[in-house]
C-alpha cells in the first residue's frame, strides 16, 4: 500500500473520532458524575434517557467494534472467494 493511502486512512480514523468527541462535547453528553448507570461508559451523563445513553454507548464504542468484526468477516470472505477462484480480486 503505497504511503498516501496509509496517511489518508491514518488521517480519516483521527477525524472519525475528533468529529464524535465534538459532537459528544457540543450536545453536552460528556461528564464525569458518578455514572452508574453507564457502567463502562463513565463519562457519558447518567441523567440522560436511557435511549439517548444506548445511542451514544453506540456512536462511543460498540458500533465500532461491531462494525470491524463484521468488516474483517466480509474481507475473509473475499479473499476466500477469490483463492478459491483463482481470480484476482481488488
Amino acid at each position: 500500500m503505497p504511503r498516501f493511502h496509509k496517511t489518508r486512512f491514518k488521517v480519516n480514523q483521527f477525524f472519525v473520532a475528533v468529529i464524535v468527541t465534538s459532537v459528544a462535547i457540543g450536545m453536552d453528553v460528556l461528564g464525569a458524575n458518578n455514572s452508574v448507570g453507564t457502567g463502562g461508559w463513565c463519562w457519558i451523563i447518567c441523567s440522560l434517557s436511557n435511549r439517548t445513553q444506548t445511542v451514544w454507548m453506540l456512536l462511543a464504542g460498540k458500533f465500532w467494534e461491531i462494525a470491524c468484526y463484521l468488516l474483517t468477516a466480509l474481507v475473509f470472505v473475499i479473499a476466500k472467494y477469490c483463492k478459491l477462484n483463482e481470480k484476482v480480486c481488488i
